[in-house]
Protein backbone atom coordinates (compact mmCIF):
# COMPACT_ATOMS: atom_id res chain seq x y z
CA UNK A 1 0.00 0.00 0.00
CA UNK A 2 0.66 3.28 -0.92
CA UNK A 3 1.75 6.03 1.67
CA UNK A 4 -0.04 9.02 0.64
CA UNK A 5 1.98 11.82 3.17
CA UNK A 6 5.25 12.42 4.07
CA UNK A 7 6.72 14.53 6.66
CA UNK A 8 9.39 17.58 5.81
CA UNK A 9 11.86 18.83 8.05
CA UNK A 10 10.60 15.99 10.61
CA UNK A 11 7.77 17.73 11.77
CA UNK A 12 5.35 18.94 8.54
CA UNK A 13 3.45 16.33 7.49
CA UNK A 14 1.81 16.70 3.62
CA UNK A 15 0.36 14.49 0.80
CA UNK A 16 2.28 13.42 -1.86
CA UNK A 17 -0.18 15.48 -4.19
CA UNK A 18 1.02 19.01 -3.79
CA UNK A 19 1.03 22.43 -6.34
CA UNK A 20 3.43 23.36 -8.39
CA UNK A 21 2.62 27.66 -8.19
CA UNK A 22 4.95 28.48 -11.33
CA UNK A 23 2.35 28.77 -13.73
CA UNK A 24 -0.32 31.08 -12.21
CA UNK A 25 1.98 33.82 -13.97
CA UNK A 26 1.50 35.70 -16.83
CA UNK A 27 3.52 34.10 -20.36
CA UNK A 28 6.89 32.91 -19.69
CA UNK A 29 6.32 32.98 -15.83
CA UNK A 30 6.68 36.32 -16.11
CA UNK A 31 4.23 39.19 -14.85
CA UNK A 32 0.30 39.01 -14.30
CA UNK A 33 -1.87 36.07 -15.37
CA UNK A 34 -4.31 36.64 -17.86
CA UNK A 35 -7.21 35.52 -15.72
CA UNK A 36 -6.27 36.48 -12.28
CA UNK A 37 -9.49 34.99 -11.04
CA UNK A 38 -9.05 32.17 -12.54
CA UNK A 39 -5.59 31.99 -10.70
CA UNK A 40 -7.02 32.63 -7.25
CA UNK A 41 -9.76 29.89 -8.27
CA UNK A 42 -7.54 27.36 -9.19
CA UNK A 43 -5.55 28.11 -5.52
CA UNK A 44 -8.46 27.71 -3.50
CA UNK A 45 -9.36 24.95 -5.89
CA UNK A 46 -6.52 22.99 -5.02
CA UNK A 47 -6.71 23.26 -1.22
CA UNK A 48 -10.50 22.70 -1.25
CA UNK A 49 -9.46 19.05 -2.71
CA UNK A 50 -7.08 18.11 -0.33
CA UNK A 51 -3.77 19.43 -1.37
CA UNK A 52 -1.72 20.97 1.81
CA UNK A 53 2.12 21.52 -0.29
CA UNK A 54 2.17 24.79 -2.47
CA UNK A 55 5.61 25.13 -4.10
CA UNK A 56 6.65 28.64 -5.42
CA UNK A 57 9.39 31.02 -5.72
CA UNK A 58 9.75 34.87 -5.45
CA UNK A 59 11.09 35.08 -9.01
CA UNK A 60 7.68 33.19 -10.69
CA UNK A 61 6.87 36.32 -12.16
CA UNK A 62 8.64 38.19 -10.06
CA UNK A 63 6.76 38.22 -6.69
CA UNK A 64 3.31 37.32 -8.55
CA UNK A 65 2.80 33.65 -7.72
CA UNK A 66 3.21 34.37 -4.00
CA UNK A 67 0.87 37.77 -3.91
CA UNK A 68 -1.78 35.51 -5.74
CA UNK A 69 -1.15 32.67 -2.93
CA UNK A 70 -1.63 35.48 -0.14
CA UNK A 71 -4.68 37.08 -1.58
CA UNK A 72 -6.44 33.58 -2.38
CA UNK A 73 -5.59 31.45 0.56
CA UNK A 74 -4.68 33.74 3.25
CA UNK A 75 -5.63 33.41 6.62
CA UNK A 76 -4.06 30.21 5.78
CA UNK A 77 -5.33 26.89 6.78
CA UNK A 78 -4.07 25.47 9.26
CA UNK A 79 -1.77 22.24 8.06
CA UNK A 80 -0.81 24.82 4.42
CA UNK A 81 2.50 24.39 4.02
CA UNK A 82 4.04 27.19 1.78
CA UNK A 83 7.19 26.31 0.46
CA UNK A 84 9.42 29.40 -1.58
CA UNK A 85 12.83 29.31 -2.65
CA UNK A 86 15.02 31.71 -4.46
CA UNK A 87 15.35 30.60 -7.99
CA UNK A 88 15.49 32.98 -11.68
CA UNK A 89 12.83 32.49 -14.45
CA UNK A 90 13.56 30.35 -17.41
CA UNK A 91 12.60 33.50 -19.74
CA UNK A 92 12.30 36.65 -18.03
CA UNK A 93 12.20 39.45 -20.61
CA UNK A 94 15.23 41.02 -18.74
CA UNK A 95 18.33 39.75 -16.47
CA UNK A 96 17.70 39.39 -13.09
CA UNK A 97 19.94 39.96 -10.19
CA UNK A 98 19.77 36.08 -7.29
CA UNK A 99 18.79 37.29 -4.19
CA UNK A 100 19.54 34.77 -1.96
CA UNK A 101 21.26 36.35 1.63
CA UNK A 102 19.62 35.63 4.84
CA UNK A 103 17.82 39.17 4.99
CA UNK A 104 16.04 38.83 2.00
CA UNK A 105 14.71 35.56 2.33
CA UNK A 106 13.30 36.67 5.74
CA UNK A 107 11.81 39.51 4.75
CA UNK A 108 10.27 37.27 1.27
CA UNK A 109 8.78 34.78 4.43
CA UNK A 110 7.23 38.06 6.25
CA UNK A 111 5.71 39.46 3.28
CA UNK A 112 4.22 36.01 2.60
CA UNK A 113 3.31 34.69 6.29
CA UNK A 114 1.56 39.12 6.57
CA UNK A 115 4.32 39.40 9.53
Amino acid sequence: MTNHTFTIGGDMPVNRMGFGAMRITGPGIWGPPADKAGALNVLKTCVNLGVNFIDTADAYGPEVSENLIAEALYPYPEGLVIATKVVLPVRAPQPLDAKADPEYIENARKAVSNG
